[in-house]
């Protein structure tokens, strides 16, 4: 379908959105706004009513007589100028409700020698609204910032850059940590389905001691549990080990209420039911878990099949009819 992507940002806009391009369609001597609000004015039509409008608006931009590809490649150009358009003004809707994206963007735009005063301001102002879960911003305050004070040279600059020095290590520290776990995560959650998944890492995974040194050296509760969950995947045919390795993982996270947080305790939930399936331990256990998963699931609205596949087998082998 020619316009596909097109139609979807279309139905995309809300009404606020649509008065401002219908405003702006009113100010612009641009003669493409006609035919662009003609499209903005079919909210809700199928796709078929969408196209054959497209296809009414390629013989009106196209000259007489002209060839199928020339209209084509008119259409085309239409196309990409309402698409860009709708994301033009996507991004300034967006950059003026975003704060942080906002003084980000701007202090890209100061970012010469003539406006470093200006540069600077735009920066703080960045670093006071982001915290240390957002990575890549406040990576992007303390290396543009380091830079600016190296520049400088006087004694105060060069104390403010080897503190800035000092945090950016930390953050990156933290941030390789937290990213590392993501995959371990990933890795032991494959390693479930597959114990052979493993093999395509060529002896890259950690072994059992350098995970629990990554335990002790972070100072990130999620990390620790996650890397303790990590292990008890690892060790899941070894119920004592693969107990000690989830209880510090739940653990860990009693007292959390966030939705990483439940994720994770979802994640936690899941790995414990498997576990008692494998072991067939008491119906009500493994029952009460895979319901702790699905509860979790239409908390955050969580797409996961199989966790519906998992209770209904257990119901239907231990012939519960509820």
């Amino acid at each position: 379908m020619i316009g596909q992507k097109l139609f979807f940002l279309i139905s995309d806009l809300d009404t606020s959105e649509r008065k401002y391009l219908f405003l702006r369609g009113k100010k612009t001597e641009d003669k493409r706004y006609k035919p662009f609000i003609s499209l903005l004015g079919k909210k809700g039509n199928a796709t078929a009513e969408f196209q054959a409008a497209l296809n009414q608006i390629k013989d009106t931009i196209s000259p007489l007589n002209s060839k199928e590809k020339d209209k084509s490649d008119a259409i085309r150009r239409f196309i990409d100028f309402c698409i860009k358009e709708i994301e033009n003004l996507k991004i300034e809707i967006y950059s003026k409700s975003n704060s942080k994206i906002r003084n980000y963007i701007l202090a890209e735009i100061y970012d010469n020698s003539k406006t470093r005063e200006v540069n600077e301001d735009y920066l703080e102002k960045l670093n006071k609204q982001t915290d240390k879960k957002d990575y890549w911003l406040k990576n992007y305050y303390l290396t543009k910032s380091a830079s600016l004070k190296l520049r400088s040279q006087t004694t105060k600059d060069l104390d403010e850059w080897k503190r800035l020095i000092i945090e950016h290590k930390k953050l990156v520290q933290s941030h390789y940590q937290q990213e590392i776990t993501h995959a371990y995560d990933r890795i032991s959650a494959s390693f479930l389905d597959d114990k052979r998944s493993i093999d395509l890492l060529e002896g890259e995974v950690k072994t059992e001691d350098d995970i629990l040194l990554q335990i002790v050296i972070s100072n990130d509760t999620h990390v620790k549990a996650s890397l303790y969950l990590t292990l008890a995947r690892f060790f899941f045919r070894n119920e004592a080990k693969f107990k000690e390795y989830i209880d510090s993982a739940k653990e860990l996270m009693k007292n959390y209420t966030d939705r990483e947080s439940e994720i994770l305790l979802r994640k936690i939930a899941f790995a414990s039911f498997l576990h008692a399936f494998h072991f067939n331990h008491e119906y009500s256990k493994m029952k009460n878990l895979i319901e702790t998963v699905i509860k979790i699931n239409l908390k955050f609205d969580l797409e996961d099949h199989k966790s519906y596949f998992y209770l209904f087998l257990i119901q239907i082998l231990q012939d519960d009819k509820k």
